[in-house]
């Protein structure tokens, strides 16, 4: 503003002041204080006083708009609260634009040009919290009928999920039994580099290929397969017997094979003989491997432990492999039995010698339970067996007739002169004789001999076999 108009400006204002005083002297005639009355007990107003008024009433006015309308506010990822400042009332739109607010709270990001917008929400009464729980923003609501629903449902989808899983474990285990046209693989075993004979045993026990590591660890040992095992994987499509699980294990040896056959009673003697006539090993050879894998396995003995049947073996090292296929055949006939084996009142080494005398007394199978039953029978009663067989094997004379001196000598083999079974197997039993020693028949005899007319005699007193004596001899 100039000086000539700011000068013009307080003029005036010192007229019309001036206008004022006189008009109020001509109307308070006798008013002692010389005031204008307007229905006022106060002076009249300022321009001050008017100013203050005017904001007066504009801050009430805001604080009336205040009351009837909330601040909404946003809330960021982050959980804070951004508010937004309340905005003037605005005039309803005309019916024709005019749109139902929304309802729904959208947690889109507004654009970065786009003006946030206010929406109005009316007061609702304050629903009262229930004690001990906190106040949750979200909350879902079923009916029984559908809550029963969704428990069902949940329930299915679990049983489905665990039969799944047995049926996939009991399809490992017997699958490939049941269906002979599937060639999925049940039982692996890895064999690295620098693993021992015992840890390959122990880890083919793991994985159920075999029933006992330190048995199939003798077995290599025996075999002189302890340090040639091939590295490689292995599937096996179950438990294997101990023969075949070391002949997928071992490097095979790169030369010929020859078939042997080992009758049924021959001695370790006998057997190094036979090999010695075929040329496949020098005299003692099988005797030395028989008795070498007998103390790797712990035995107490090694006569009666190899089991008489048709064999194939290597050339090159044929009595080593010999008796160690022998070996593991006689441990594969006796495993499915070893649930009475073990119930037994007799070690199973008193089995293989009770076998290997059953073998030698008779070849006849329906003879074979009887005669093991006599035995039983006679252990049981502390009687001596007096069976011959036992001195023939410890003067290694099957032909010629014994004299009177031999049957009378007391020695640990002559079963005549003493009780109890000898120290040793007689000869290689064969699987029939094995399992007449596990299953012996249950009868009262105690005697029998074979008569001229090639039948076997029992009886079951001294008195009923002298009369058998007399007669079929």
């Amino acid at each position: 503003m100039s000086r000539k108009q700011a000068e013009k400006t307080a003029g005036e204002i010192r007229s019309k002041e001036a206008g004022y005083l006189e008009l109020q002297k001509k109307a308070s005639g006798n008013n002692p204080a010389g005031q204008l009355h307007l229905g006022f007990d106060t002076p009249p107003p300022t321009r001050a006083d008017a100013k203050k008024l005017v904001e007066t009433r504009k801050l009430e006015q805001s604080a009336s708009e205040r009351s009837t309308t909330k601040v909404v506010g946003s809330v960021s990822k982050d959980g804070s609260i951004h508010k937004t400042p309340p905005v003037p009332k605005v005039p309803p739109a005309t019916p024709h634009t005019r749109k139902k607010p929304s309802t729904s709270l959208s947690t889109a990001k507004p654009a970065a040009t786009a003006k946030p917008t206010v929406t109005t929400v009316h007061r609702r009464k304050p629903v009262a919290k229930a004690k001990g729980k906190a106040a949750h923003p979200y909350r879902i609501e079923l009916s029984v009928p559908m809550f029963v629903a969704l428990v069902a449902i949940v329930a299915i989808v679990l049983g489905v999920f665990i039969a799944q899983l047995i049926r996939g474990k009991l399809w490992s285990e017997v699958g490939a039994s049941q269906n002979p046209g599937i060639t999925e693989t049940l039982y692996e075993v890895v064999v690295e580099p620098g693993m021992s004979a015992r840890q390959v045993a122990v880890a083919l026990e793991r994985a159920q290929v075999i029933e006992s590591a330190r048995a199939f660890e003798r077995v290599l040992e025996g075999r002189g397969d302890a340090t040639r095992l091939q590295v490689g994987t292995y599937r096996f499509n179950g438990p294997q017997a101990y023969g075949d699980v070391a002949d997928a294990l071992v490097v095979k040896n790169v030369g010929n094979t020859r078939n042997v056959v080992i009758w049924d009673g021959f001695t370790l003697t006998d057997i190094d003989g036979l090999l010695v006539s075929a040329g496949l090993a020098r005299q003692g050879d099988f005797v030395v491997a028989a008795q070498e894998l007998a103390a790797a396995s712990g035995l107490p003995f090694a006569e009666g432990w190899f089991l008489s049947g048709r064999y194939t073996v290597q050339e090159e090292d044929a009595a080593r492999s010999l008796a160690a296929a022998m070996h593991t055949a006689l441990l594969d006939a006796i495993r499915p039995h070893l649930g009475v084996v073990s119930g037994a009142d007799l070690l199973l080494s008193d089995i293989i010698i009770i076998a290997s005398m059953i073998q030698r007394e008779t070849n006849k199978a329906d003879e074979m339970p009887q005669i093991a039953g006599i035995i039983y029978n006679r252990l049981a009663l502390d009687m001596p067996l007096g069976i011959d067989a036992t001195t023939r094997y410890e003067l290694n004379d099957w032909k010629n007739p014994l004299k009177e001196a031999d049957l009378e000598a007391q020695t640990p083999y002559n079963t005549r002169r003493k009780t109890g079974l000898p120290p040793t197997g007689i000869g290689s039993p064969g699987k029939t004789a094995l399992e007449a020693a596990i299953y012996p028949a249950l009868h009262d005899w105690y005697y029998y001999l074979h008569g001229t007319d090639s039948q076997i005699h029992y009886a079951r007193t001294y008195e009923e076999h002298k009369e058998n004596i007399k007669r079929y001899r």
